[in-house]
């Protein structure tokens, strides 16, 4: 009963931050549009976000085990609520920029917490769960995109559907805080400097985070440039934008869903590489042939089939033997979700020297190497 509350709890605070992140990426092309920004000075913004989260993120093992991963996640979901509002009020760049770095502060302490939750549940349910936490943040992904297409249609701006996404935000973590805050991360994060540069050396943690670098760069960038995609490229409006982002987020929580049976089924390299295949027939699709038919079932095309990659490559690295778990995963981790942060303004640069659409196919490379190394979580 304990474990299932908690396990309840940790997932809610992963679909709160899908909410969170589902409500941007909907949201981005107005704010684009309302600052008349480039697409290189939007990417250039949403650097910060990247800059952020890695600023904070080497430091969170150590703090979530001194003061506690529940009360480092309640701290960091608010913080990161907070200043997703503030930057549909931005007057201008600089505002807008330093709204992106504080919300990747923020969302740095939440992520590397939710996942070291997430990790000691999992151990203490002696059973591979990990896929559900990411399709619960897969759901709210989902979540916050649907909210936002429908307050877009309500008349709502950015302003306000952030607003209406971040007040849900706050009433989750208010419920699922309480249950989160007594569980313990024991043996994350700790350790000397000298341990953790040689954890760096590591060929597991090496090619384990490799791989997951790239599969969160390339959902990175979907999830913040998916809308623009479509609303640019297509020619859609705002709510179209919204309609090819849910789309993405709805095939990746099913994805995500059924990952487990998936992986157990043909075996995690095997999974890897479907999963490659499936969101490279995804991406060239998009690419090769802007139009709404083609582009809509694409974008869906690419989150069922990058859904199912950081489950395995987590549940590989989660799965060495005795302690090492507990040093290795964290360091996945952290490795990957530099990918997630990275991929957006690496896209925004492509496109502002050369075009969106091109920028797909760096997405479609970063997915051909996981395909080519995809024996490595084996």
């Amino acid at each position: 009963m304990v474990v299932n509350t908690r396990r309840l709890a940790v997932s809610a605070a992963f679909g709160a931050a899908g909410i969170g992140l589902g409500a941007w990426g909907a949201c981005l092309p107005l704010i684009k549009q309302g600052l008349a920004l480039s697409d290189g000075e939007l990417g250039s913004a949403l650097l910060c976000f990247a800059l952020g989260a890695m600023l904070v993120m080497p430091v969170i093992g150590r703090l979530a085990v001194r003061v506690g991963g529940g009360l480092l996640g309640l701290v960091g979901g608010c913080g990161f609520a907070l200043a997703l509002m503030a930057t549909a009020q931005a007057p201008g760049l600089a505002v807008l920029a330093a709204c992106i770095l504080l919300m990747g502060l923020c969302f740095g302490a939440l992520d590397v917490a939710m996942n070291l939750l997430a990790a000691a549940v999992e151990r203490a349910a002696q059973v591979p769960i990990m896929a559900s936490f990411h399709a619960a943040y897969s759901i709210g992904l989902l979540g916050g995109a649907i909210l936002s297409g429908a307050l877009f249609g309500a008349g709502f701006g950015a302003a306000g559907t952030l607003f209406v996404a971040c007040a849900l935000i706050f009433a989750i973590f208010a419920i699922a805080g309480l249950a989160m805050r007594p569980i313990a991360i024991v043996g994350e994060g700790g350790g000397s400097g000298a341990p953790r540069r040689q954890l760096l050396r590591d060929p597991v943690v090496l090619a384990m985070g490799g791989l997951a670098f790239l599969a969160f760069f390339v959902e990175g960038a979907m999830a913040d440039w998916a809308a623009i995609y479509v609303v640019q490229q297509v020619g859609l409006d705002s709510g179209g934008g919204a309609v090819a982002f849910s789309l993405f987020a709805a095939a990746m929580a099913v994805g995500r869903i059924g990952g487990g049976r998936l992986q157990r089924a043909l075996g995690p390299v095997a999974t890897i590489g479907l999963s490659a295949i499936l969101a490279i027939l995804g991406l060239g699709a998009a690419a090769a042939f802007p139009a709404a038919f083609v582009v809509l079932p694409a974008f869906a095309l690419v989150g069922f089939g990058i859904a199912n990659i950081i489950p395995v490559v987590f549940s590989a690295a989660g799965r060495q033997g005795g302690d090492r778990a507990t040093r290795i995963f964290p360091a996945v981790v952290g490795i990957g979700y530099v990918g997630v942060m990275v991929g957006p303004p690496v896209i925004g640069a492509i496109a502002e020297h050369f075009t969106l659409r091109g920028s797909l196919f760096v997405l479609v490379l970063a997915l051909s190497v996981v395909l080519l190394f995809r024996r490595r979580v084996a």
